[in-house]
């Protein structure tokens, strides 16, 4: 054995067994390093309010029963010029992948006041669709509130269309809701 070999062969089986434990973790984790977590997300931006009078707007993420995408970020602009709500949304649809930008859907307000902004889409073509939508938002508690209710459930096309109503609710994002409450957590200590 030459002097520089013992050496060699030594960093050669530090270097293999590395590779081997390295393959392990790579394994034992689906190939991600970072700790699998059950509830990955993306970040998405929080719940907003902004009030000016003639235009309201409102952002966030919609929880209740049956929302199909957990995390999603939801944008309501009102004007009352126009007399026109604004709805956009994006869903995460699987992990670190969102979902495309939803055209934005344009909905006539029925109701305008100093504590309330309703509106609907009832009036909007009732023979073709099997949904309508209200958005309905709270200026007082700067919130909103999303009730889907099927309609035309006689119409051939509406005869297989889900016939439950759904009431889903603002909520702030679930990185910055969880991010404040770990913040208070540690405060609180």
């Amino acid at each position: 054995m030459t002097p520089g070999t013992k050496i060699w062969s030594g960093g050669l089986a530090v270097f293999v067994i590395g590779i081997a434990a390295g393959a392990f973790v790579m394994h034992r984790t689906d190939g991600n390093i970072i700790p699998k977590q059950p509830n990955i997300r993306i970040v998405l931006p929080d719940k907003n309010y902004t009030d000016t009078k003639d235009s309201v707007s409102v952002s966030g993420r919609w929880e209740g029963t049956g929302v199909p995408y957990k995390n999603n970020a939801v944008m309501i602009s009102c004007d009352h010029g126009t007399s026109i709500c604004t709805y956009y949304k994006i869903e995460q649809v699987g992990k670190n992948q969102n979902g495309d930008l939803d055209i934005p859907n344009t909905i006539p307000i029925t109701k305008w006041d100093a504590y309330e902004i309703s509106a609907n889409d009832a009036d909007q073509d009732p023979g073709y669709w099997c949904t309508k939508t209200t958005i309905n938002i709270d200026r007082k508690n700067q919130t909103a509130e999303l009730v889907l209710e099927p309609i035309n459930p006689s119409s051939l096309s509406c005869a297989k269309a889900d016939n439950k109503t759904y009431k889903w609710s603002l909520a702030g994002s679930f990185f910055w809701d969880d991010l404040r409450a770990r913040s208070a957590a540690a405060l609180a200590k």
